[in-house]
C-alpha cells in the first residue's frame, strides 16, 4: 500500500534528528504528513501502508506492535494532514511510524537457494526475495530464535523479520494478512 499523494518535510524537527540516527525529543513529536497537491484527496487511509517516509501503522497495530520488547526500533506517532498542513484527517486512527529497525544477523543465504543475489558484488553480499516469494524460501540460524521481536538482516534487501509471537498477536487482531507473511526454515548453525 503506498501512498504516492502523501507527502513529508524532510525538514520537520523530528526527521532531522532521525536522519542524525537521534531519538525525536517528545517536543518534537508527532510526525506529520500531508496531501501532497490541493486537489490530492486523502481517500481512505489503510491500517498499514508507506509512502512517508517510513512504513505507518494504525493505532491498533501500533498497540501490538509496543506490547513486545522492540528494542531499538522506534514507533512514532503520525498526523495526518490536508494539503494546508493544519486540518487533520483520520486523527482516530492514531498512525505511528516504524523506524530504526533492529540489526540481527541471522539469515543464512546458502541454506535460502531461492533468492536473487544481489547486482553489486560477486560473490554477493546483498540478497533479494524471489518474485514470488513461499513459506521456507528463507532459512535463519536458530539463533534468530533468541533474536529481537523484529529486526532486519543487512544482508537481505527491504525484509523485516518478525517472531512468531507478533505475528500470533497480529493475526489474533486480523491484521496479518497486511504483511504478507512467509514463514523461515530455521537451521542450525554450524559446528552444532
Amino acid at each position: 500500500n503506498v501512498q504516492t499523494h502523501l507527502g513529508f518535510d524532510p525538514e520537520e524537527p523530528a526527521r532531522v534528528a532521525l536522519a542524525e540516527d537521534r531519538t525525536p525529543t517528545p517536543d518534537d513529536l508527532p510526525l506529520t504528513a500531508y496531501a501532497r497537491y490541493p486537489d490530492a484527496g486523502i481517500g481512505d487511509l489503510p491500517d498499514f501502508f508507506d509512502g512517508v517516509g517510513a512504513y505507518a501503522v494504525s493505532g491498533e497495530i501500533a498497540e501490538i506492535l509496543l506490547s513486545f520488547d522492540l528494542g531499538t526500533m522506534l514507533v512514532l506517532p503520525l498526523r495526518v494532514l490536508e494539503h494546508d498542513r493544519k486540518t487533520e484527517v483520520y486523527g482516530d486512527r492514531n498512525y505511528h511510524l516504524l523506524f530504526r529497525y533492529n540489526v540481527f544477523r541471522a539469515l543464512a543465504p546458502k541454506e535460502s537457494p531461492n533468492l536473487k543475489p544481489g547486482r553489486f558484488s560477486d560473490p554477493p553480499s546483498h540478497w533479494a526475495m524471489p518474485w514470488e516469494p513461499k513459506d521456507g524460501d528463507v532459512a535463519v540460524h536458530e539463533t534468530a530464535l533468541d533474536g529481537p521481536a523484529i529486526w532486519n538482516d543487512p544482508q537481505l534487501m527491504q525484509v523485516h523479520f518478525y517472531n512468531g509471537e507478533v505475528v500470533k498477536a497480529l493475526e489474533a487482531a486480523g491484521v496479518a494478512h497486511l504483511w504478507r507473511f512467509k514463514k523461515c526454515r530455521v537451521v542450525a548453525a554450524k559446528g552444532r
